[in-house]
């Protein structure tokens, strides 16, 4: 009694800002403008902690769809209690008959979005084998295994992440991602990070970008300097090359852990990775197979995987043999 029911468009956010809301239904939400949920609408709910359903349909080509994915990946995740999601394909509601049809003339990617419901990546993805239901699922500290920290120094935003294996398995707990941040800063939030989730960092083991031996950020010491100083009581295992590996070996590596050539999947990413699961998605394929920058995210990741999941190249033995190189 004495309920209202308002309808907004939401081309324009702004307009539901100033009242309390008991509750909201958005439909179309990948067609939103982005942040719209972080900006305006949970601001407007949090008065009566009041509930929202956001509802729609994944389209690869909206401004919203990365926010969407992004809600979506954390509601199926088991260590978020706010959220549940619930989907209903196509595939479970239409005939046969139509479903059949439509998978003999739409392209797989378009039949995975509009009959299965699914996020699908850029048709030219570098990491086209991503797949977020398989990869990311709640990865939490392992005290059983040692933490590595794997940095790139690009300064805004500053990128690094934290992970953990066990040979079999890369498993991303956390990432960094600082804005017009300098190394000193990042080594700051990895050991406070540290201290608050109990990490044992007694074998922390350092990966990252080898150009940082001769970089500076705002320092007269270099990247690298910086960060042995930082740690140097904890007497870390660097595992810096003394040059890059070429791009496309890194991005293979990443493939590969993905998923090998045998179907094997040996990555899994924490749902709160959000600037990884990102790059992830939409990093494109150069010309030559190889990532594109600025995916910064990516980069730690490519560090890491390359030096510890390294692919086995073929090299010419004599006689006309072939061998493996690692």
């Amino acid at each position: 009694m004495g309920s209202q029911v308002w309808v907004y468009g939401m081309d324009k956010p702004e307009r539901m800002e100033g009242t309390p809301w008991d509750g909201c239904v958005i439909d179309e939400i990948a067609n939103c403008r982005p942040k719209l949920w972080e900006a305006h609408v949970r601001p407007a709910l949090a008065d009566r902690h009041g509930w929202a359903w956001l509802i729609g349909v994944p389209d690869a080509d909206s401004p919203g769809q990365e926010d969407y994915e992004g809600l979506v990946i954390g509601a199926q995740s088991d260590g978020d209690e706010e959220w549940e999601c619930f989907n209903w394909p196509s595939i479970d509601i239409l005939g046969p008959e139509e479903i059949e049809s439509a998978r003999r003339r739409l392209d797989q990617l378009t039949f995975e979005q509009e009959y299965l419901g699914r996020f699908v990546g850029p048709p030219c993805s570098a990491f086209a084998n991503f797949d977020p239901v398989i990869h990311v699922k709640p990865t939490a500290y392992d005290p059983s295994l040692h933490i590595c920290w794997s940095l790139d120094f690009n300064v805004n935003p500053m990128c690094s992440g934290v992970l953990q294996h066990n040979r079999k398995l890369v498993r991303v707990i956390e990432e960094f991602s600082l804005a017009n941040a300098d190394t000193d800063a990042a080594c700051d939030a990895f050991l406070e990070m540290a201290t608050a989730r109990g990490w044992n960092l007694r074998d922390l083991a350092v990966y990252g970008d080898a150009s940082g031996k001769a970089r500076r950020s705002n320092s007269s010491d270099s990247d690298w300097d910086i960060v042995r100083q930082r740690l140097r009581h904890l007497s870390p295992r660097m595992n810096v090359p003394l040059s890059n590996p070429r791009v496309k070996d890194t991005v293979n590596a990443v493939r590969a852990v993905l998923r090998s050539a045998g179907g094997e999947t040996r990555l899994s990413i924490d749902p709160k990775c959000g600037r990884l699961i990102r790059d992830l998605r939409q990093s494109p394929a150069s010309n030559n197979g190889s990532a594109q920058e600025p995916y910064h995210a990516l980069a730690w990741l490519r560090y890491f995987v390359v030096r510890e999941f390294p692919i086995e190249r073929p090299m010419r033995m004599g006689r006309g043999g072939i061998g493996f190189a690692g």
